[in-house]
């Protein structure tokens, strides 16, 4: 950034680095919370896979307004995606949730978890979170685009009446 002329906050190529390595450093972090809790059992190295992989489900699933090809689709699937979002509604219950089992805040329920020596019980509530944030997005999203297909259809057979 010192050598850029551009003043920006943030370059977005530092963004997506950003972000990659957040989906990376999570997934890793409950595969080997998972491998440390082997000694409370073998079957909590498999839940802190399960954890990781529904973490990683949740995040390749959110729609992309670029897997489309028309602009109005586009827009439309921005609208999809901003909607979806867990914190969309700027909910007081569902933001202290998000802030509470986000992994990267200090006092996260994984940080308080681990600091209790409970990392076992971590290891279940994430993958139950994230097993239902996964099902979540997807029936949300789901929803969202069939509604959106009838409208487009109704639109499209009120043009053909005219």
């Amino acid at each position: 950034e010192k050598l850029s002329t551009r003043k920006i906050k943030k370059p977005l190529y530092f963004k997506y680095l950003d972000r990659v390595g957040d989906y990376v450093n999570d997934s890793l972090l409950f595969v080997f919370l998972g491998y440390g809790s082997i000694q409370f059992g073998f079957a909590y190295f498999y839940v802190g896979i399960a954890a990781a992989l529904f973490f990683l489900f949740s995040k390749a699933i959110n729609i992309n307004p670029a897997w489309y090809t028309a602009e109005q689709e586009q827009r439309d699937i921005l609208g999809v995606a901003n909607n979806v979002h867990i914190r969309s509604d700027k909910s007081f219950v569902k933001q202290l949730l998000f802030d509470v089992l986000r992994v990267e805040h200090l006092c996260s329920a994984v940080f308080i978890g681990i600091f209790a020596n409970v990392p076992h019980y971590v290891l279940v509530l994430y993958a139950a979170v994230y097993f239902l944030e996964f099902l979540r997005k997807l029936v949300s999203q789901a929803i969202r685009l069939i509604r959106m297909d009838k409208a487009y259809q109704e639109a499209l057979d009120a043009s053909e009446k005219k």
